[in-house]
């Protein structure tokens, strides 16, 4: 599997109004105009492990002045951004995709709603898309644009500010969604007392050895512990460290610090190579590191091994 470029996936929302109130009990009183996609229920995540399966589910209401009367047709863009640092970059850019008709929508519970899924497979084909093209953190993005029976569309490039607060439930209208490419995570999985040793001594001597509690870290599919590093030397320099779980593979969070430095800092990075992981044994979890990268207190950058044995 290709070294991965990892990015915090955040779902694009953004959102249309033609004033700054944000009180949706005048907007109808201070606005004759507008119209946004309400989000009533979304699944947006592609499980590479079953990508036969996987599929992204959206359902949109929407919802104007008129009670749905105003809407003339929703249209469907799509792109894809390959996030993977080796190989070819096989990103696509952004494409007309499907269009929903005004009579295409459900307006049995008033305002018209719709239902969208599209599948993996389905979204690839249309781009081309091999299988082998998709990696973990890659996603395909897709925004909807509300065409209105007098011509005006709404959609990312005319947004208002007013509505992009997600905490809103009278909004809650995006027109654009990641739907990015993962591998879940059991939250059972790497997760109680471990023993953290390292199998490499580290250039300043044995860098981790002690007892520690694996919790989940800043997303599901992240383990997080609290450490010294060098335990030896009795600094007591306790920090949290971060790796994550994708797709079978572990890698160590980039540029972590251990809290000690001569100059430039002591810091931890992900390792040239990548350990494996099976997901149905969690007893004992290799990942591999590069100790020192900056190359601090007169010692170069090595690479180290990291090993968590469940208690």
């Amino acid at each position: 599997m290709k070294n991965l470029k990892y990015i915090v996936l955040v779902m694009l929302v953004t959102m249309f109004s033609c004033d700054e109130s944000s009180d949706p009990n005048n907007f109808y009183d201070e606005n004759n105009n507008g119209a946004w996609l309400k989000t009533i229920a979304l699944d947006a995540n592609l499980n590479l492990n079953d990508i036969n399966s996987a599929q992204f589910e959206v359902t949109l209401e929407e919802v104007d002045e008129e009670g749905g009367a105003l809407l003339s047709r929703v249209d469907v863009y799509a792109s894809f951004i390959d996030n993977t640092v080796e190989g070819t970059d096989v990103s696509v850019a952004e494409t007309f995709y499907q269009t929903f008709e005004a009579s295409d929508f459900d307006t049995s519970t008033g305002r018209p709603r719709i239902t969208h899924i599209i599948t993996a497979n389905e979204i690839s084909s249309f781009m081309n898309l091999n299988p082998s093209d998709l990696a973990a953190t890659d996603l395909f993005v897709f925004r909807y644009e509300l065409v209105l029976t007098d011509g005006r569309t709404f959609s990312t490039i005319n947004s208002g500010t007013n509505i992009e607060d997600t905490t809103n439930p009278f909004y809650v209208s995006p027109f654009q969604y990641n739907a990015p490419l993962v591998c879940p995570v059991a939250d059972t999985y790497a997760v109680g007392t471990y023993a953290l040793t390292t199998t490499i001594g580290g250039a300043f001597g044995t860098s981790f050895n002690e007892t520690v509690a694996l919790t989940i870290g800043s997303s599901p599919t992240k383990r997080t512990f609290s450490a010294d590093w060098l335990p030896g030397a009795g600094f007591g320099n306790t920090a949290p460290y971060q790796f994550d779980l994708v797709c079978g593979n572990v890698i160590f969070d980039a540029a972590q610090g251990t809290g000690l430095q001569c100059s430039l800092g002591i810091q931890l990075d992900p390792g040239e190579t990548s350990t494996t992981y099976n997901e149905n044994d969690d007893s004992v979890i290799l990942i591999n590191f590069t100790e020192n990268t900056l190359g601090d207190c007169g010692a170069g950058p090595t690479q180290n091994q990291i090993m968590l044995t469940k208690q």
